[in-house]
């Protein structure tokens, strides 16, 4: 029942080594006082460096960075949360972020989205990406 109020994923992703695309994890709903929110990055190149991007608002159809589709806006800037992959080789890099959302009933409406950035010399460009997801938080 959760899974169904999970944010949204919207846009393509980039595929990385293998051909893989990676992905973000988000089950949980987006409500205020949920203390179990975690946003995992999985099926991305294992040991890589990457990232979590979070922005206010969805980015606008066709924004690249050179040949990565950016699914978050960009202004204001977003926030990254730099992070390190679990795992060895094509499509077995994973990791969790745990993001626990305040019971503050002034965050309800308040947009959230996402998108994983991962350095991977596999991929066209040498990065590889997810599609973006989010939301509003309820």
């Amino acid at each position: 029942m959760w899974a169904e109020r999970a944010p949204p994923a919207y846009g393509a992703p980039l595929a990385g080594s293998g051909g893989i695309a990676p992905r973000t994890l988000h089950e949980a709903p987006l409500l205020v006082g949920n203390q179990e929110f975690r946003i995992g990055i999985a099926d991305a190149l294992g040991g890589a460096p990457a990232a979590l991007v979070f922005a206010f608002a969805p980015g606008p159809p066709g924004q690249f960075l050179g040949l990565l589709p950016i699914h978050v806006a960009l202004v204001p800037p977003p926030i990254l949360v730099p992070m390190a992959l679990s795992g060895s080789g094509a499509g077995n890099g994973h990791a969790t972020l745990a993001l626990p959302i305040p019971a503050d009933p002034a965050l309800r409406g308040a947009p959230l989205h996402h998108q994983a950035i991962v350095l991977d010399a596999g991929a066209p460009g040498g990065v590889a990406g997810t599609s973006g997801a989010g939301g509003v938080i309820l």
